[in-house]
């Protein structure tokens, strides 16, 4: 009788002391965080930096309007 008790009451003292505690991270676990964050950020924003620029710098300086008008073509080959 004695070891089928035990099984159940190791199983709700741990969901006892497991609601009441935190888990425990790892060090430096913030760090880590923030690196793969900011990496994830400068990944996708990136790209769209430099095109960003150069549209605003020709606007200013006014040869965005005097731009041939792009040209489509259904066919990569044509």
């Amino acid at each position: 009788m004695r070891a089928s008790i035990l099984p159940h009451l190791a199983s709700r003292t741990f969901a006892r002391t497991y609601a009441h505690r935190t888990p425990v991270n790892p060090p430096l676990y913030r760090l880590k965080l923030a690196v793969v964050s900011g990496y994830l950020i400068g990944a996708f924003t990136l790209p769209f930096v430099p095109p960003y620029l150069a549209s605003k710098r020709s606007r200013q300086d006014g040869t965005w309007a005097t731009r041939p008008p792009l040209k489509f073509s259904y066919c990569p080959r044509c």
